[in-house]
């Protein structure tokens, strides 16, 4: 780690207007934990050199050289159109926590966290993960990490546990090419109420994600990864019987691209990011393409403590679509041990 010339950049962020959502009929609205892959449009699996590597792709620990412990802030800005003057501001405290450290220097490498997987854009249903992950260098080209730990469930008044999975795989092909690949496997939860319903046995997708990252010139990566997310995989039943929501499918639904940019800025020492994506948000029972554009940039402000910051957009898609909107701001910190 090289320690920057200059601070990160102060940074400023507008509010807009925001209104009432609707609540969610399942979580279709997954979101990284990790502010570089947020910034990246989630272009991440085959970088995945922080701590969110535990979510974004756990094989990416083995590149963490010393101890590190990382801690995330995201805050949510809500609105359902452009023409709401009202706002809604919702927080989340702790999206990603990890504590990463070697166990054989270069071979093998392990984190403890607690993430926040799935969480609806109202913010009353939400689901976390708390794993212990494990990273090997298998050859000099190959590593292999997997997390796993109890996935919980919440509402406001209710919650639930299962069992959660996640593996993965990195591959540097050469000094300017890198692959990743990693499958989270689905997660079933158990609870005693859920939206009204009794004894309830939900079943959240298979996801699978691929993806490259290409370094062009010395400072500059572009990244591009394709995520699957297995829709039709979804269950619900309760005592009621089954209620499986049925949701279309193709690409943009199900199968989702993201595509990301970074760059050091050599004359303040701080990296810039930028990226699109999509993915399929869910209101009302009902399945919506939802696209969006990332901002980040990050720093080292000393030899051990960086800061990183993001900006998810979706404002600016709402003269196309009539979808709920929102952004979301999001802060890390890290702090070599």
């Amino acid at each position: 780690m090289k320690e920057s010339r200059r601070g990160l950049l102060a940074v400023l962020v507008v509010l807009c207007m925001a209104g009432p959502l609707a609540a969610d009929w399942y979580p279709s609205d997954p979101f990284s934990p990790g502010v570089k892959a947020m910034a990246l449009g989630g272009a991440f699996v085959s970088l995945a050199d922080d701590a969110s590597a535990v979510h974004a792709n756990p094989a990416g620990l083995i590149q963490i050289e010393k101890a590190v412990f990382s801690w995330q802030l995201l805050s949510q800005i809500q609105m359902q159109r452009l023409v709401d003057t009202s706002i809604k501001l919702d927080w989340e405290y702790f999206p990603l926590v990890a504590a990463c450290f070697p166990l054989e220097d270069g071979v093998v490498h392990a984190a403890l966290s607690w993430t926040t997987h799935w969480r609806s854009i109202s913010g009353k249903y939400s689901v976390h993960v708390l794993g212990a992950s494990v990273s090997w260098k298998l050859t000099p080209w190959l590593s292999w990490g997997n997390t796993v730990g109890l996935a919980v469930g919440l509402t406001d008044d209710e919650a639930a546990a299962g069992v959660y999975w996640q593996t993965g795989f990195l591959a540097p092909v050469s000094d300017r090419v890198r692959l990743g690949l990693t499958v989270r496997l689905p997660v079933r939860l158990e609870w005693d109420a859920l939206r009204g319903d009794t004894r309830v046995s939900e079943r959240l997708p298979l996801m699978v994600q691929g993806g490259l990252a290409w370094r062009p010139a010395r400072h500059s990566i572009l990244s591009f990864d394709l995520e699957f997310v297995d829709l039709a995989g979804i269950r619900y039943a309760s005592d009621a019987g089954r209620a499986d929501p049925v949701q279309p499918v193709g690409m943009f639904r199900n199968l989702h691209p993201h595509i990301g940019f970074q760059t050091l800025l050599t004359s303040i020492g701080a990296e810039f990011r930028c990226g699109f994506l999509t993915f399929t948000h869910n209101a009302n029972n009902a399945s919506d393409i939802q696209p969006a554009l990332t901002f980040g940039i990050g720093a080292w402000t000393s030899q051990y403590f960086r800061i990183d910051f993001a900006l998810q957009d979706t404002l600016i898609f709402d003269i196309f679509t009539r979808t709920n909107r929102y952004e979301r701001i999001s802060l890390s910190f890290e702090y070599v041990i």
